[in-house]
């Protein structure tokens, strides 16, 4: 992670949001905190926030961390790794 400081803000450069983030996530949810708050305090943008938690609900709509961890490392490898061995594994799972 990279990470400026900017007049007191601290500006993330992450790619992927960390198990430990979507912890947070989750306990913010379920502490009944705004996805703007929860974003403020783990980092990324709320945009962010309100996408992983859109993407990765269970189906009786509540977040689990551990499930939007592992749906995370399912997702199809970036263009051109040539690497499909991840989905595999996940699409057997």
């Amino acid at each position: 992670m990279v990470a400026v400081l900017l007049e007191g803000l601290v500006v993330s450069c992450r790619r992927m949001l960390s198990v430990e983030d979507r912890a947070a996530i989750m306990v913010g949810l379920e502490a009944g905190l705004s996805q703007v708050r929860i974003a403020r305090s783990i980092g990324p943008s709320p945009s962010v926030v309100c996408r992983e938690i859109a993407r990765h609900r269970c189906p009786g709509g509540v977040y689990k961390a551990q499930h939007a961890d592992r749906a995370a490392d399912c997702q199809a490898p970036p263009q051109g790794s040539g690497s499909w061995t991840a989905m595999r594994v996940c699409a057997a799972a």
